[in-house]
């Protein structure tokens, strides 16, 4: 592919690209970054697998540092000089860092370099990232060049958890859906990891209240809260309508 002026160097950082909803994201970016000629590097934190398609002109960059040998926190610490130097070598024109559990580091890393960053939340603006994380947001996040939030809501906890001001919204994309060709049915379909933050209790219980029992609810994902969902659901009454499907 042939880069001219108008292009530039996007370099996006995630902690991985096995599957999820911050990843599609980032790789639905990246792969439009990409298609429009722009150069795409992403610059991962962890060894992953590589769930989603990725457009051929894209680079990735895996990390050398072995995650199994060190304690999580002297990880952490060595990923400072790993996204220092990385970036030093990349001398991208924009970084984008996705996630809340490493924007910071993002930040700190690369204060003073002159490299225009901006970094998104993906998660719940209420979710606990814990007091460490929580104090590195609220004193660096101020530093950011932009900051995107996925909602109004969002925007006005981070802003008021912050003080940051260069906040714009920006909602996930959606890809299109042919509707002249979709078979329709009464299902509810959710696809997520199954964790607290996501919200399946409360849809168990919605769900569990439907008084037309024609429809059925499909969960798709995997995770620690499993079991306690398929307790709940043979609790509520509603096991044989819901159900699971490991990614």
């Amino acid at each position: 592919m042939v880069y001219n002026r108008k292009n530039k160097h996007i370099c996006f950082i995630s902690a991985g690209l096995a599957g999820g909803g911050m990843e599609k994201s980032l790789t639905n970016i990246a792969n439009y970054a990409a298609l429009q000629g722009h150069r795409v590097t992403i610059f991962n934190l962890f060894t992953t697998e590589v769930f989603f398609d990725l457009h051929p002109s894209i680079k990735v960059i895996w990390p050398s540092i072995d995650r199994q040998k060190y304690h999580r926190l002297v990880y952490a610490l060595k990923l400072l000089p790993y996204i220092r130097r990385g970036l030093r070598e990349l001398n991208p024109d924009t970084v984008l860092s996705f996630g809340e559990w490493f924007n910071g580091y993002v930040l700190l890393a690369t204060r003073f370099s002159g490299i225009p960053v901006f970094v998104t939340d993906r998660m719940g603006p209420l979710l606990d990232i814990g007091p460490l994380l929580e104090t590195a947001r609220k004193f660096l996040y101020k530093y950011a060049d932009g900051i995107v939030a996925q909602t109004k809501v969002a925007a006005e906890i981070l802003y008021n958890k912050t003080g940051a001001t260069k906040i714009k919204i920006i909602p996930n994309a959606l890809s299109p859906v042919d509707t002249e060709t979709s078979l329709k049915k009464n299902q509810i379909v959710t696809v997520g990891r199954l964790s607290r933050e996501k919200g399946h209790v409360t849809l168990l219980e919605a769900f569990a209240k439907i008084k037309n029992k024609d429809w059925t609810l499909h969960i798709v994902g995997d995770g620690k809260e499993k079991a306690n969902l398929m307790k709940l659901c043979k609790d509520s009454g509603i096991e044989s309508r819901v159900f699971f499907t490991d990614i």
